[in-house]
């Protein structure tokens, strides 16, 4: 996702017209002719909190689930009083034109400290891993056990439109399709498995974590089919201070043959033709904040998981609930026959000659990427969108303010998301009183309003980075104010306009009172700060520098802030 907003601050100049039917189909779909060979080859699936990526393996589908407020860490004081008293210092050699000097002494004060009653800052995580193992009738006796019958016609896709993701191939003369989805409206993830002939679908589902995991199950009651559990508890880094709690169940409906459920070999279905595998999950994050203690999340859970066995055909609610926002734009760029390729072989064609249809493709799937990785009530897309693998995600899988959150919401209003702006503007009034101290313990007691540095997280970090030469950017709160206000721009909210005015007030206080004069031309300057993962050289010290006053960057943010 980071990579894929650069790309809509090309295509917003071009002209968009209301969606109507979608003739080229191409331009909506991801497709490929084998299995995916590692997790960043698998097709995303998201609803706004949940995401699966399947991989289409024949023997062995392996399916990375997620749940985006997933954290390790808890909130916690990150206030350092030496950086207060440090920084007329820092300043000083700044104004000398020593900012190495500077640089070093902000090595040792002006960074965040440890909190003293323990905490971490922490990082998103997966939820987990959905392990399904196939058993194929009918497999060739051959003098090597690894021999088994070929696979053909073999194609997986990802209908953007649909929100759909299929694997099908055959094997041994029988058609098998896998389809699968996040449902947007029912809030649960469904897996449909089909084979053409009776009595040949047979495999085992078993669910596991990397750590923090463990299996268990319920029985069914009455005609009710068992339920298979993984639950767990994430560090918080505070020594008796339970983390974050989750919950995932999945249970089995199937149209004919044997299932069986255990915690040790999940959840199994022998002979069947059709089956759905359903899937609800939750942290303890969404259903009650911060607050640990409940069980609220797993009622919620359970709920959400039983209402939708009831009814497991939901696939065309959950495909309107999704064009709903899919359908709002149309982008028709000029065809040429490459199209028609699978997606990989497409992009390797577009190195060779024109293809300009694949523009088309890449600002549909960015824009599908958008929708499945938030949704009012939710949180806004990290640094993975809601997609991540394993336990340690790149850069913690948080929100980075000096350039990526924003990137990611470049393309928003263009694309007549708007309302899709709800958990952004959720994420920066939470920001606000823990922006306020920062303020006040980093800059001194003369600081007013609310500061943000370059990263965020949901626990409501404000403070500056670990290491200054990145950390020390302190415009983050500014620039995202920037996106409230083009949200009031596009929608013209008066409601919305008095319900940010105070974050927009408190933004610039800050800076007001912070800002230092410069003693060459006089200019008001932020003063320490970093042009974001830029460095230079002063004088002849061929040693990089990032820690300067007054960047053009800060200056351009400044500018539209006030």
């Amino acid at each position: 996702m980071k990579t894929l907003t650069f790309f809509f601050s090309i295509l917003v100049s071009l002209q968009f017209v209301n969606a109507g039917s979608f003739e080229d189909r191409h331009n909506h779909q991801l497709y490929y002719t084998a299995p995916a060979t590692i997790w960043e080859e698998t097709l995303p699936l998201g609803n706004g909190r949940l995401g699966m990526m399947p991989d289409g393996g024949v023997d062995r589908e392996h399916i990375v689930l997620n749940e985006i407020s997933l954290w390790s860490g808890m909130e916690a004081d990150y206030g350092n009083p030496d950086a207060s008293r440090s920084l007329p210092a820092i300043q000083q050699l700044l104004f000398e034109g020593k900012n190495k000097e500077a640089q070093e002494l902000m090595y040792s004060s002006f960074v965040p400290k440890k909190p003293e009653s323990g905490g971490t800052y922490g990082n998103y995580q997966m939820l987990a891993d959905l392990n399904i193992d196939f058993c194929f009738p009918h497999r060739r006796k051959t003098t090597s056990e690894n021999d088994t019958a070929p696979v053909t016609d073999y194609r997986r896709w990802l209908d953007l439109r649909d929100a759909v993701a299929y694997t099908s191939f055959t094997k041994e003369g029988i058609d098998y399709q896998r389809e699968y989805f996040t449902s947007r409206d029912k809030d649960v993830m469904i897996i449909h498995l089909t084979a053409s002939r009776r009595r040949a679908l047979s495999f085992s589902a078993q669910l596991s974590r990397p750590k923090q995991g463990v299996v268990s199950m319920l029985p069914g009651i009455g005609k009710e089919e068992g339920t298979l559990l993984l639950e767990g508890t994430l560090d918080s880094g505070k020594p008796g201070r339970e983390g974050m709690k989750y919950r995932v169940a999945m249970r089995l409906i199937s149209k004919g043959g044997k299932q069986n459920i255990s915690a040790e070999r999940g959840i199994t279905l022998t002979q069947g033709r059709e089956a759905w595998l359903v899937l609800s999950a939750t942290t303890s994050y969404a259903a009650s904040g911060t607050d640990f203690s409940g069980n609220r999340y797993k009622e919620v859970c359970d709920s959400l998981l039983n209402a939708a066995t009831q009814h497991v055909q939901i696939k065309e609610s959950h495909i309107a609930s999704h064009r709903t926002f899919y359908d709002r734009v149309s982008l028709t760029l000029p065809s040429t026959e490459d199209d028609v390729l699978p997606t990989n072989e497409r992009i390797t064609r577009f190195t060779e000659r024109e293809s300009p249809a694949l523009a088309a493709l890449y600002y549909n799937y960015g824009r599908y990427l958008f929708i499945s990785s938030t949704r009012p009530g939710s949180l806004p897309p990290n640094l993975q969108g809601l997609w991540a693998n394993g336990v340690e995600t790149p850069w913690n899988g948080d929100y980075h303010t000096n350039i990526n959150i924003q990137m990611n919401h470049w393309p928003l209003e263009q694309a007549g998301l708007s309302e899709l702006y709800q958990p952004l503007t959720a994420l920066i009034e939470r920001l606000i009183p823990s922006g306020e101290e920062t303020a006040r313990t980093f800059y001194g007691t003369h600081a007013q309003g609310w500061v943000l540095h370059m990263m965020t997280n949901i626990w409501n970090y404000t403070a500056p980075g670990e290491h200054p030469s990145w950390g020390a950017t302190n415009t983050g709160g500014a620039w995202l104010c920037a996106h409230l206000w083009e949200h009031y721009q596009y929608t013209q909210d008066i409601e919305f306009l008095k319900r940010i005015y105070p974050v927009l007030k408190g933004a610039s206080e800050f800076f007001y009172s912070t800002m230092v004069r410069e003693p060459k031309h006089g200019w008001l300057v932020t003063a320490p700060t970093s042009s974001p993962e830029n460095a230079f050289f002063v004088g002849n010290d061929p040693t990089p520098v990032s820690v300067c006053m007054g960047p053009t960057m800060d200056v351009q943010l400044l500018t539209e802030l006030y």
